[in-house]
């Protein structure tokens, strides 16, 4: 689980599985975060395998009502369009009631 706050006297601080922590100064801006990501953070999780493929892998429902639902949910409340995780959500719950395996095959 990750933490990021980014702005003037912000804290920045990275808990990650393993229960290392990493504390970093406070990033100035959206693309300081984004340079973080693909720098420091991807790196470190390529090999990871979402918990939402292992579900589908077992047949499982996915976490995708607490995720994006509930993004969409509250973005209905407030009148706010958010037609990407709209989409993503319907997807994923097609996705649930599909039978067809999902197969992954690596490169």
């Amino acid at each position: 689980m990750s933490n990021y706050f980014v702005g003037e006297g912000a804290h920045t601080q990275c808990l990650f599985s393993s229960g290392q922590r990493i504390f970093m100064p406070p990033l100035p801006s959206a693309a300081a975060f984004a340079d973080l990501m693909v720098r420091d953070m991807l790196p470190l999780t390529a090999e990871h395998i979402s918990s939402m493929l292992q579900d589908r892998r077992h047949g499982k429902p996915t976490e995708i009502d607490f995720l994006n639902g509930a993004v969409v949910r509250v973005a209905e409340q407030f009148g706010v369009l958010c037609v990407a995780n709209k989409v993503i959500y319907h997807l994923v719950k097609m996705m649930e009631k599909s039978t067809v395996p999902i197969v992954i095959r690596d490169n």
